[in-house]
């Protein structure tokens, strides 16, 4: 059976070859990302002998930002290429319905038939993960050239190559493609030997009981979370609306052949009012094989809804960090230190007409505390807030659990935005080797940019070392110059950058909205190309899966070009149709971020960002190219017929 299935993989090649260049492709981004991770977690090309503490603590911190980075691409390549080559396997092994019908009736069992597709599908995936993973360490380095002029990254950083990495290849593509292969096979080894004497090639149940199962499981969890309180705080509410948002596309995803095709149907029906010919026939074509429509619309849905959902959700949650900031704020201005010596002066702004009140915040290297039990797992070791948090609670409006402000003083600590209980004692090794145990004794919810652990300055020795930064939060006297109070604070603060608290909280925004701008792109534009490719590769393996049906058509008094403008009504109308429910999926993110807005008196509503624009567009071009290319090839079909 094995120089069988190699025969007939061959004999099919041209179908395949599109399945496989989406596997090769799937593989070469998977790999990337997880190369990206492997040369974060060892720092490849990072010399750290000879650096002192401070520099090695901001290698970690950057080898930390890259894992994330290599995380979040891994995520998106994953999901798109389990969706789209799985979907790709099964449309192509799905066209060969009535091929292997003969095989049944040339006296086939059906393990016989079940066991030549595993084998192809084995066969196409060891050798696309194979090719695919060769690219690995390019576009792991394309990933660090990328991400390097927005993070910044440690001198020598780059990406080597590690063999585990191209094993995560491999595997991942040979899963999703015998995955992808697995429900047609099951399906068509239980096909009746008669129908090879059919005109019939499509599938009675484009759907499998399983895809039914996971479609209706992930619709039904999307509306069940309406149910979630829109009251959440934003950056809670902003992981609700993401979860929900893929769990539409995945319920449309799955659902795509009882969804798309009477769409497609209405569609159709509405253009043949207009050409009657061709609309009558795009329309009969569009519901004659439901998984054919559908896996047509799927890339579609795709392209736009992958980088629709994260956008909108991670930028929305940026547009309402400036409001929250400003809520958390009482200061009217914000100074800034560098990294230096870590000279905290709590007095240096004490008589400066026009202030307030002022309080510093001294962040402490990572390493300058880590856990005394090695087997705790603190990334980066243990940072504290050196601050007074008595002077805090004038200049930010804090929300305090536990004891007074004023009981944080030497080892009892506050803990901010953290899962640390009242109580809890952390046993940490100082700077000078020798261990600490320190005690939380109350939280704090609302700060603006504090730490894990918030520890009284006055009696907790920083001096003598260096900071990650400082940051003066400062609140003027109701009749106060601001302008001139910021130039006495400049001249009180040397080094220090003096501005406007309002201007500081956009800044910080616009900061985070471009570093998540950077990592969607870069995330996100492997798999547009990925959904690209699949869009040419569903239309053209079904058009050529078609050429006994165009020809059936030819002699039944179709004209070429008759057939020409159906199958051009058919892909446009398939493929708006696939944008329409990307952009129902864009709209159920936004509407929830926009309700939990509302809920939370943010004041605003989740702007959609400017780069969805470009998408619709690129969809639009994807289209018009994908026709034009298929259109061509129908017609070259039908010359051969």
């Amino acid at each position: 059976m094995g120089g069988l299935s190699t025969a007939l993989l061959r004999e099919h090649k041209w179908g395949y070859l599109g399945a496989f260049a989406s596997a090769v492709l799937a593989s070469a981004l998977v790999t990337g990302s997880m190369s990206l991770l492997a040369a974060a977690n060892k720092m490849d090309g990072v010399v750290r002998t000879g650096l002192d503490a401070y520099e090695a603590s901001r290698v970690d911190g950057a080898a930390l930002m890259m894992a994330m980075l290599g995380g979040m691409t891994a995520f998106v390549a994953v999901l798109v290429s389990v969706i789209l080559v799985s979907s790709t396997m099964a449309f192509v092994v799905q066209g060969r319905r009535r091929e292997l019908a003969l095989l049944r009736l040339s006296g086939a069992s059906r393990g016989q038939v079940r066991s030549i597709i595993r084998r192809e599908s084995l066969l196409l995936g060891l050798l696309a993960g194979l090719v695919g993973s060769a690219f690995g360490v390019p576009i792991g380095r394309a990933y660090v050239a990328l991400f390097g002029g927005t993070y910044g990254l440690p001198e020598g950083f780059t990406v080597f190559f590690h063999p585990e990495t191209v094993a995560y290849g491999v595997v991942l593509t040979t899963l999703v493609t015998m995955l992808g292969a697995s429900g047609p096979a099951r399906r068509i080894s239980r096909v009746q030997p008669v129908e090879a004497l059919s005109g019939a090639t499509q599938s009675a149940k484009p759907m499998s009981p399983a895809r039914w199962a996971l479609g209706a499981g992930a619709a039904v969890a999307a509306v069940a979370m309406f149910l979630l309180p829109a009251d959440l705080p934003p950056d809670t509410f902003v992981w609700a609306a993401l979860g929900q948002g893929v769990l539409a596309l995945v319920a449309l995803v799955q659902l795509a052949p009882i969804v798309v095709s009477p769409i497609a149907h209405v569609v159709c029906s509405l253009v043949g009012r207009v050409s009657p010919g061709a609309g009558v026939l795009a329309q009969e074509h569009a519901g004659w094989d439901r998984a054919r429509t559908a896996s047509l619309a799927n890339p579609a849905l795709l392209l736009l809804a992958v980088p629709g959902i994260f956008f909108t959700t991670f930028l929305g949650l940026g547009d309402a960090g400036t409001t929250m900031m400003g809520r958390a704020l009482s200061a009217d201005i914000i100074a800034e230190h560098g990294p230096g010596p870590a000279a905290l002066d709590l007095d240096a702004l004490s008589g400066l007409p026009g202030v307030a009140a002022a309080a510093p915040v001294a962040i402490t290297r990572a390493d300058w505390f880590a856990p005394a039990d090695p087997n705790v797992p603190i990334a980066g070791g243990v940072q504290l807030g050196a601050t007074d948090l008595a002077a805090l609670a004038q200049v930010q409006n804090l929300q305090v659990t536990g004891a007074p402000l004023d009981q944080v003083t030497g080892t009892r600590v506050a803990v901010s935005g953290s899962a640390h209980e009242l109580g809890e004692r952390t046993t940490l090794t100082g700077p000078d080797g020798s261990p600490v145990e320190i005690e939380v004794v109350t939280v704090i919810d609302g700060g603006v940019a504090l730490r894990e652990y918030l520890v009284d300055a006055a009696t907790f020795d920083l001096q003598g070392g260096h900071a990650e930064y400082r940051t003066w939060f400062i609140r003027l006297e109701p009749d106060a110059d601001k302008a001139k109070v910021m130039d006495a604070v400049g001249q009180a603060l040397p080094g220090a950058h003096v501005q406007d608290a309002a201007f500081w909280t956009q800044g910080m925004t616009d900061d985070g909205n471009r570093q998540v701008t950077t990592s969607l792109l870069v995330a996100i534009g492997g798999s547009c190309l990925l959904a690209v490719l699949a869009i040419g590769v569903s239309l053209l393996t079904s058009l050529r899966e078609r050429q006994a049906e165009f020809a059936l058509s030819r002699r039944a008094g179709a004209t070429q070009g008759l057939i020409h403008r159906s199958t051009l009504i058919e892909t446009v109308a398939v493929l708006a149709i696939g944008f329409g429910l990307g952009a129902a999926v864009i709209a159920v993110a936004w509407g929830r971020l926009a309700q939990n807005f509302a809920a939370t008196g943010i004041g605003t509503v989740p702007g959609l960002p400017f780069l969805l624009g470009w998408f619709v567009l690129a969809g639009s071009l994807m289209a018009l190219v994908a026709t034009v290319g298929g259109t061509s090839w129908a017609l070259r079909s039908i010359r051969m017929e």
